[in-house]
């Protein structure tokens, strides 16, 4: 059969082959692992997840083209970190150092160097998973610790706020006990100064009685009584000037050896008559030859101060005992009575100037 053959050119063109980016291998601190055991999903997309101890790492990544693989050119940025696109050349894989803890995306593109046509980008999630203590749960405990640690700072802050007021009270009240008390030593310096003149006329007719040669025995027995006794309170006003001065600075105490077994019976000796004239059983008990080292005039005050308060609130008919002794070189002074007694809360008080202990027990 003859004829002939006409060819014409069709209107098909082939289609540019762009094959896809597959991620395909994984390398952290240069050793190799296998990309798919760090895989998981995030809404169909690929996600790379790694511990924080794992950010020094490297992605591999290959567009599968066996005809003209080597005839392309790669692009990458990691999206958090750059904006840019960093070409690679041939090289299909980008290293990654020092990566924070977070959410990264990775993007990947190709360009064919024969037709300059680009592949399409291709998205690789990574998770850089932070440390215990970067946790949320970490910071929901820095939370409520911090929140903790103000509360703390703030009732601490409170207390001391209190106190510092309770403090400047209790100096205020102090203050104003001390400025009392100051004021009533210095009336009674006043007055005490006062009474010298009277007590010096009392002593002078007391002296021309007991020298009269016809007194009566028993006037003798009570005008040497009243005669003491003015010369007691006489000597009580200069203890009293003494101790203001003491108290001022403008004594100090005159430590010597004293014979306070002499001195503590001729103190104790002055409470025999009022004894007697109350009915009191008033023993003393004093040991012989003790001598020691101190101001006659400042244990001659506590002994009288003792004596005084022991009489004061001993009961009617009761017992008064002074005792006198020293053991392993130690000097005991003990006064004791049969009367009302301190409560056990005011012990502490004692030696408080300013407070006054009404409040006695039987």
């Amino acid at each position: 059969m003859n004829g002939f053959i006409t060819i014409h050119e069709n209107e098909y063109a082939q289609k540019e082959y762009l094959p896809a980016i597959a991620f395909n291998r994984l390398s952290i601190f240069g050793k190799e692992y296998n990309i798919y055991d760090f895989l998981t999903g995030k809404k169909g997309k690929p996600l790379l997840e790694l511990d924080y101890s794992q950010n020094f790492f490297s992605v591999t990544f290959t567009a599968i083209d066996y005809l003209h693989g080597n005839d392309y050119t790669y692009f990458y940025k990691l999206d958090e970190l750059n904006d840019s696109w960093i070409e690679n050349g041939s090289l299909n894989s980008a290293a990654f150092t020092n990566i924070s803890p977070g959410q990264y995306t990775l993007s990947v593109k190709y360009r064919n160097n024969i037709t300059g046509n680009e592949g399409e980008t291709q998205q690789l999630y990574i998770r850089i998973l932070p440390p215990w203590y970067l946790t949320r749960l970490a910071y929901f405990i820095y939370g409520i610790l911090g929140l903790g640690l103000a509360v703390a700072i703030f009732l601490f802050s409170r207390k001391w706020y209190t106190m510092k007021k309770l403090s400047i009270v209790e100096q205020l009240n102090r203050q104003q006990k001390e400025e009392v008390y100051e004021s009533k030593i210095r009336f009674f310096t006043n007055i005490t100064n006062e009474f010298c003149t009277p007590l010096t006329l009392i002593h002078g007719p007391c002296e021309k009685l007991l020298s009269y040669p016809g007194s009566d025995p028993y006037i003798h027995k009570y005008i040497t009584l009243i005669r003491h006794n003015a010369e007691r309170l006489n000597q009580l006003i200069q203890e009293l000037i003494e101790f203001r001065r003491l108290e001022t600075g403008n004594r100090q105490p005159e430590i010597k050896q004293v014979s306070l077994s002499s001195l503590a019976e001729q103190l104790a000796g002055a409470f025999y008559e009022l004894a007697e004239s109350r009915n009191i059983i008033y023993r003393v008990e004093i040991d012989q030859e003790i001598s020691w080292n101190t101001d006659p005039a400042c244990f001659s005050k506590i002994i009288n101060n003792l004596l005084s308060n022991a009489f004061k609130y001993v009961n009617t008919e009761g017992n008064i005992l002074i005792k006198l002794f020293v053991i392993n070189n130690m000097l005991h002074l003990h006064v004791s009575n049969t009367g009302k007694g301190i409560r056990k809360e005011q012990i502490p008080e004692i030696f408080d100037r300013y407070k006054i202990l009404d409040n006695f027990e039987f």
